[in-house]
């Protein structure tokens, strides 16, 4: 089955977001990976959250990491996350990080599930390219929180006005639940109309 044939899952949306160590989906390295499991009411019924063990020495050597990115992840407590993750998870990675990923989608039935974040390309494609057969539970449809924003900017002026500001904590967790409940600040300000049969 390809993916443009998946059977969308109807029952559960996935938010998802990342914290990297840049913008290149080629270079650069995830640092961290957090997801909720969500019903079509938006309720939240389970959640994920990992550090991903990365040498911070050597992707500041390699990567040459910018000094801004880099300060932002000392200020959020990252940084200092990381760092424990490779001491206290020797012989662990991105793999072992994956692997519990896939399995807490299973446990939540949740496989082939939408995507739903901001700017979701942003998050998908550093999945695929870093962590591919999680990117593969994954129906192809998305949920982009920015596309919303930007419709309701354009469409509706006094509904964007009254959107949730965002706190920028620049970690994965707080980071999507953010944009789940900036999602249901549109949703119930009527700028979307959901299905009385959910998702299709």
């Amino acid at each position: 089955m390809t993916k443009t044939t998946m059977r969308v899952n109807e029952d559960r949306i996935v938010g998802c977001d990342l914290e990297t160590t840049g913008l290149e989906k080629s270079g650069d390295l995830i640092l961290e990976i957090a997801m909720v499991v969500l019903d079509n009411d938006l309720n939240e019924l389970g959640r994920f959250s990992s550090v991903v063990p990365q040498s911070l020495h050597g992707m500041m050597t390699r990567l040459r990491m910018s000094p801004v990115v880099l300060e932002m992840h000392r200020a959020s407590g990252l940084v200092a996350e990381v760092h424990e993750a490779r001491s206290s998870r020797p012989g662990e990675g991105i793999a072992h990080v994956e692997d519990d990923a896939i399995e807490f989608l299973d446990e939540y039935d949740a496989l082939c599930a939408p995507m739903l974040g901001s700017n979701v390309k942003f998050d998908r494609g550093f999945i695929e390219a870093h962590m591919p057969f999680l990117a593969q539970q994954f129906h192809y449809r998305d949920i982009d929180v920015s596309t919303v924003k930007e419709l309701a900017r354009r469409r509706a002026p006094e509904v964007f006005a009254g959107a949730p500001v965002k706190r920028e904590e620049h970690r994965a967790l707080p980071d999507i639940r953010e944009s789940v409940e900036e999602y249901r600040y549109y949703e119930r300000a009527g700028f979307i109309v959901p299905s009385p049969g959910g998702a299709r």
